[in-house]
């Protein structure tokens, strides 16, 4: 059985985060299923390492709703369940990264949100995100980017290390 990139043990994390630079090689992967979307998991970046997900999922600007409470709860625990699938498939469920990190969530879709929607779309998935990395969103070892691009609707997360 081939090693997947994004089997990472804890103990390599530690190392990840301590050397300046790593240049790794790694087994090739068979191309994922298209039911299946695997992170990429870089270890030769300048920041050291670097783990990008794709989300199948759609993020609107909260604050421009004037929908009912449910309906909000209810997109917001899409978008916390599609974070949670993803980061399962990617065998990262009891693999988290050492802190400090800089996230930068990139929202795809058909219109351009100005910047504070685009930071308010993401609240529900950020919140969810620092919950898996046992930290609080408010945290400072915690750098939040927010990018968007033109495309079919979905979400692209990337977490990584930060000196």
């Amino acid at each position: 059985m081939p090693i997947r990139q994004c089997d990472v043990p804890p103990e390599v994390w530690e190392k990840l985060n301590s050397l300046p630079s790593i240049s790794t090689t790694v087994a090739p992967t068979p191309p994922p299923s298209p039911s299946r979307k695997t992170p990429t998991v870089k270890t030769d970046t300048p920041a050291g390492w670097l783990i990008q997900i794709t989300l199948p999922c759609r993020v609107i600007s909260e604050a421009n709703r004037r929908d009912h409470w449910a309906v909000a709860k209810r997109r917001a625990d899409a978008q916390a369940e599609a974070l949670r699938e993803a980061i399962d498939n990617a065998g990262l469920t009891n693999h988290r990264p050492p802190l400090p990190v800089a996230v930068t969530w990139t929202r795809i879709g058909k219109q351009k949100l100005d910047d504070d929607n685009l930071a308010r779309s993401f609240k529900s998935l950020r919140d969810r995100l620092a919950e898996w990395l046992g930290i609080d969103d408010g945290d400072p070892r915690i750098t939040w980017r927010y990018q968007q691009s033109h495309g079919s609707p979905g979400v692209t997360v990337q977490i990584e290390s930060r000196p």
